[in-house]
């Protein structure tokens, strides 16, 4: 089975840690979703939360495409911030 962590600060095949720290990865999630799992989410949060102490009404938004850029969109779009988003590819 495979697990991710948190706090762990490694992405590796094999790590020891404790029990508490590690989830399970549901059937057909590779260890690269899995690896994305913690980090994305909270710093997608953690820059929304910022833009919401400053009173941002729009937030900028590099590499939209990324995993981490989408959920910082939704977020936007959740709370009424208007996101501008940039990508490197036409489509």
């Amino acid at each position: 089975m495979n697990v991710t962590g948190v706090g762990l600060g490694t992405y590796a095949r094999y790590a020891r840690c404790k029990a508490s720290l590690c989830m399970p990865l549901f059937p057909g999630i590779t260890l690269e979703m899995g690896a994305t799992h913690f980090v994305n989410p909270w710093s997608a949060f953690a820059m929304h939360k910022r833009a919401q102490e400053l009173g941002a009404t729009a937030m900028i938004i590099t590499a939209a495409g990324s995993q981490l850029c989408k959920m910082s969109i939704k977020l936007c779009l959740r709370d009424g911030i208007t996101p501008i988003c940039t990508v490197r590819k036409p489509e």
